[in-house]
């Protein structure tokens, strides 16, 4: 399989998918340039893969810019955060 199987072409601004749900869930996130996915808090850590493009991740206190393939962000559990999109972008998240 090919994780590109799984995503939409950007026809939304955000949009999710999810891969994998046991234990764990894995999402495959797409962020097209300019959105928002706007604040919201994760019941657990988890940690948050680009796969392609560029976003900015943004606690109150903590700012990340992940921007080269496979960068990524740990974010706390009940932490308050947000994620803009600097490009078109694709992410994992691991919960």
């Amino acid at each position: 399989m090919n994780i590109q199987d799984f995503t939409n072409s950007f026809s939304k601004p955000i949009a999710t998918n999810k891969i994998l749900r046991a234990n764990a869930s894995t999402i495959l996130l797409e962020i097209a340039s300019g959105a928002v996915l706007k604040e919201h808090q994760s019941m657990t850590e988890a940690l948050l893969i680009l796969i392609s493009g560029a976003v900015v991740y943004e606690e109150e206190d903590r700012s990340v810019e992940l921007k080269e393939i496979m960068d990524f962000v740990q974010i706390p559990a009940q932490l308050t955060h947000r994620v803009r999109g600097l490009k078109n972008s694709r992410l994992l998240l691991i919960q």
